[in-house]
């Protein structure tokens, strides 16, 4: 698993790396490093690394293409554009991919750590309509 702090394969298991989730205490410490770092969402906790994942499950079960929910909920940018922006408005990790596959899951670890990002609060609700 290398550094992340869990990853989600086949399109629904979730593993926990056990390097982290065996010592709380420093888990909690690199996680929040990030979000000071602003590479996860403002306002979240070790917590929402579970929320994080369930988002992978979610698009994968749905088929929930996150860049194209992005681009409706910014219309009128490009695809480099959502990402510049959404670089600023949830996390540097929303974007770390051009596919925009982290979006939905940094948006789910906003919205269910209930931070009132405005972005992640927008993207769940426009997924919850799709259902």
């Amino acid at each position: 698993m290398g550094m992340d702090f869990a990853t989600t394969m086949a399109g629904h298991i979730i593993h926990l790396n056990a390097g982290y989730f065996s010592d709380l205490e420093h888990l909690k410490e690199e996680y929040n490093e990030g979000v000071r770092l602003g590479r996860f969402v403002s306002g979240t906790d070790w917590r929402a690394i579970s929320r994080h994942e369930v988002g992978h499950v979610v698009a994968n079960m749905f088929h929930i293409n996150p860049m194209k929910v992005a681009m409706g909920i910014k219309a009128g940018l490009r695809e480099a554009e959502v990402l510049d922006v959404l670089t600023d408005e949830l996390s540097i990790y929303s974007t770390e991919y051009e596919d925009g596959r982290e979006i939905i899951s940094e948006s789910f670890s906003a919205y269910y750590s209930k931070v009132g990002n405005i972005f992640a609060n927008s993207f769940v609700t426009y997924c919850k309509a799709m259902a």
